[in-house]
């Protein structure tokens, strides 16, 4: 098996879409959502994705996906916002099709941010996410690359769940 990895595409934007339903429950009408962002992320030039853009506070959005011949199995991202747009590279929509875990594919989809992040001279890799269950694996893979939580907040969409916020010093 090689797994090749690439920057999004409109060949593989549906794909990538897709697996993100299939790993995190999204609401492809929340801001947040990659049915919003993937297409954004290709077309960040446009009226409608210039005011998201602007709305949100992102200055810049890219997109990658790990591939298994023309099968999408991973999608990993970085954006920029404006409140720390020269220190740090916001991890986005980060996730490996379950039957490719532990297999380093996640290692590889970091490791593509990590060092774009450096080279682009930013001090820390960021992401959100939330403390629920399903996250469980997510948590020890980020602990294990040494993201650490810095900061938590009560969750806007559930009350049983609490959003944490991490980041790496790039070194």
């Amino acid at each position: 098996m090689e797994i090749k990895i690439e920057e999004l595409s409109k060949k593989y934007l549906d794909q990538a879409i897709r697996l993100i339903h299939q790993i995190f429950i999204t609401n492809p009408h929340d801001q947040d959502s990659p049915d919003i962002w993937f297409p954004a992320s290709l077309n960040p030039n446009t009226e409608d994705n210039k005011k998201h853009y602007e709305k949100l506070g992102v200055v810049k959005v890219k997109y990658f996906l790990a591939l298994d011949g023309e099968k999408v199995i991973g999608t990993t991202g970085f954006y920029t916002l404006k409140k720390d747009v020269n220190e740090a590279y916001w991890l986005g929509w980060f996730s490996v099709h379950p039957r490719y875990r532990r297999i380093g594919i996640g290692m590889r989809l970091y490791k593509l941010i990590e060092e774009k992040a450096k080279k682009a001279g930013k001090e820390f890799i960021r992401l959100y996410t939330t403390d629920s269950k399903e996250e469980k694996n997510a948590q020890k893979f980020y602990d294990k690359i040494g993201l650490k939580i810095y900061k938590t907040e009560e969750s806007t969409y559930s009350r049983r769940e609490k959003i944490l916020y991490r980041e790496k010093k790039i070194e």
